[in-house]
């Protein structure tokens, strides 16, 4: 299936995938692309979860938009440690752990789809 991803600064890429790929397989492949937040259909509906691609909706040759959520750089006024909120949910900590920065417990591979912190 051939889906054509378009933002509203008119970058566009056309995404090559499965038929019976989930909605959210779909995202992590634009999130490589564009760094993107949500997924838009062309009807104007959310595309959220893992339902397939066909019980979405979508066709083959189907455009659909994305919005773009920007990376977020969080530090506490007297840490020495950093945390940021990638535009993909992903989640990345540095900095001194002495100083605020005590993360060594966190299981990273948990951390997906963080929206805050």
């Amino acid at each position: 299936m051939r889906l054509r991803l378009t933002l509203l600064s008119g970058e566009e890429a056309l995404l090559e995938v499965a038929p019976e790929s989930t909605v959210h397989e779909l995202k992590v492949t634009a999130q490589r692309e564009f760094g993107i937040h949500e997924l838009v259909s062309s009807r104007g509906t959310l595309l959220n979860g893992h339902c397939s691609l066909l019980d979405a909706g979508l066709r083959d040759g189907e455009t659909i938009s994305a919005t773009v959520r920007m990376a977020k750089l969080i530090g506490g006024r007297l840490c020495q440690a950093f945390t940021l909120l990638r535009a993909d949910g992903t989640v990345v900590c540095w900095g001194n752990k002495v100083a605020c920065g005590q993360y060594s417990d966190v299981r990273w591979e948990e951390l997906r789809d963080v929206q805050k912190i």
